[in-house]
């Protein structure tokens, strides 16, 4: 004679035997807040690149920033110029990106996006304008910079309509006559 057991009086079972009447310690709490940047500085960007010093400019945090967005940890930002800005450390730092997209004065007419990667020098290409309404960030104003909380992309925008922004020693320096990559 054969004896079958039900499905779920074998995985009761299993529930059973896995768990001990030995009393645990309750997990340490973890907190979901998201702590300010902090002030140490990023590297330097490498010799004879023009970055601008940025520890004079306001720290800007609240409204720009992008933390625990499906996908996205970083900042978001649009320019007097009229560039959107934004950096994404997600899923991890190693993975962060920042660029500006939109008009770039220096580079022509047209749309342009100037991106870097962490660990990666800035490339900037051509962009075609897809048509979709996209969300525009509020305006960082001059002499104000965003820090990533979750990363170390740092931008900044000065009154003269330059925008810089870095990852460690990789970056870009926009001004309305020149395009600096590094």
């Amino acid at each position: 004679m054969r004896v079958t057991i039900p499905l779920i009086a074998l995985a009761t079972a299993a529930l059973v035997a896995g768990c001990s009447m030995e009393k645990q310690p309750a997990p340490a709490s973890v907190s979901t807040e998201t702590a300010p940047p902090t002030d140490t500085p990023p590297a330097d960007p490498p010799p004879g690149v023009d970055f601008p010093d940025l520890s004079g400019y306001t720290e800007s945090f609240d409204q720009f920033e992008q933390t625990d967005v499906p996908r996205v940890q970083g900042f978001s930002f649009s320019t007097p110029s009229g560039l959107i800005c934004s950096s994404n450390a997600y899923p991890e730092p190693q993975f962060e990106s920042v660029s500006c997209r939109g008009p770039i004065a220096a580079q022509g007419p047209g749309l342009w996006e100037v991106t870097t990667l962490f660990g990666q020098a800035a490339t900037v290409v051509a962009v075609v304008d897809d048509g979709l309404p996209r969300d525009t960030p509020p305006v960082l104003p001059p002499f104000h910079k965003v820090t990533a909380s979750k990363g170390a992309a740092e931008c900044g925008v000065d009154d003269e309509g330059t925008v810089a922004c870095r990852i460690g020693q990789d970056g870009f320096v926009l001004t309305p006559s020149s395009v600096e990559l590094f």
